[in-house]
């Protein structure tokens, strides 16, 4: 009903239901106390299928402190936010030496998505100075006038 409503983003990912809130001695609800939504649990998982799929995959449980992230499962579905996806980002650039920028995570938030990005990267050779299929263009010394 909700998601027929309301855009995407306002959807919840997770629901939990408790027989009681936990309350701070104060009678507010103790945010700290409340237990995390499990969303590994959730459905069934498709593994990588690719070398990229496999290291992003690993790199999207890193940044969201999860143990395994199916292919299909979308970052903000996950428990990301934009401040996780530019660490995300980071972590791509790092790690495979390509450049990703976050409007892409936005546009394709799950590994597979995303590792289309990224292969259609490795494989126009954009960015790729070095002709190993990863990397940055090497830059030219020039001399300043």
């Amino acid at each position: 009903y909700v998601a027929e409503r309301l855009p995407e983003y306002m959807v919840p990912a997770a629901v939990l239901v408790l027989d009681a809130l936990p309350l701070t001695a104060n009678g507010k609800v103790d945010r700290a106390a409340l237990p995390a939504p499990d969303f590994e649990g959730a459905g069934t998982v498709r593994g990588p299928g690719t070398p990229v799929e496999d290291v992003l995959s690993g790199l999207f449980g890193e940044i969201l402190g999860l143990g395994r992230v199916g292919t299909d499962m979308s970052f903000f579905d996950l428990g990301g936010d934009s401040l996780s996806g530019m660490r995300l980002v980071a972590r791509v650039r790092a790690v495979l030496d390509v450049e990703v920028g976050i409007g892409e995570l936005f546009g394709a938030p799950t590994v597979a998505g995303l590792a289309r990005c990224v292969g259609e990267r490795l494989g126009s050779g954009s960015g790729s100075g070095s002709g190993s299929g990863f990397g940055r263009p090497v830059l030219a010394a020039r001399v300043r006038p």
